[in-house]
């Protein structure tokens, strides 16, 4: 009997530790926020200001991964994890020059083309379910950032003014955040 208390003991003991944890993220991560007077609703809010609103501290960095986002400065990093559900895929399409890039950085990552409209469509190649068609801005870092279903693998098509690009991507937890490779012609 005593052996089985002491089994559950620690049991809860380790539950409310990664509870603890996890609440300290949150708490870290909204301190460390509001230190840089970002105020933010959800992780994806936070990640729709990073790519497309963020012109705030230049000191301010942040990579984005299947399942986590980091955020430094010169002092400090925190992390918050993101849904299970959903996997957030940025892109930059060129016609001349791109970087290699496998997790995206929002705060550092450049693209060719910002400020730009794109058609998209992005269509889940075991099902064919139609996932995403319609038009997207590329941000002032020439970067276009769409949440996707995790776990499957899809086509994406970009086309502008007669150029397109097509290409095959996935959102398993060690695929890229950052697709920099769709060249149009």
């Amino acid at each position: 009997m005593k052996k089985y208390l002491v089994v559950a003991l620690l049991a809860g003991l380790i539950l409310t530790l990664f509870a603890v944890n996890k609440t300290n993220k949150q708490d870290n991560i909204a301190a460390f926020l509001e230190n840089l007077n970002i105020q933010y609703s959800s992780n994806e809010a936070l990640i729709k200001y990073l790519e497309y609103d963020n012109k705030t501290d230049d000191s301010l960095q942040a990579q984005i991964y299947p399942d986590k986002l980091i955020l430094s400065d010169q002092k400090t990093e925190v992390e918050t994890s993101l849904k299970d559900s959903q996997f957030y895929l940025s892109f930059a399409p060129f016609i001349n020059e791109t970087h290699p890039c496998t997790f995206h950085v929002p705060t550092g990552c450049q693209g060719e083309m910002p400020n730009q409209q794109f058609f998209v469509t992005i269509r889940n190649l075991k099902t064919n379910e139609l996932i995403y068609n319609d038009l997207v801005t590329t941000a002032d870092n020439g970067f276009a950032g769409l949440w996707l279903p995790r776990n499957i693998e899809a086509s994406i098509e970009v086309m502008a003014s007669g150029l397109s690009s097509k290409q095959t991507i996935s959102t398993y937890n060690d695929d890229p955040t950052c697709l920099t490779t769709l060249n149009l012609i």
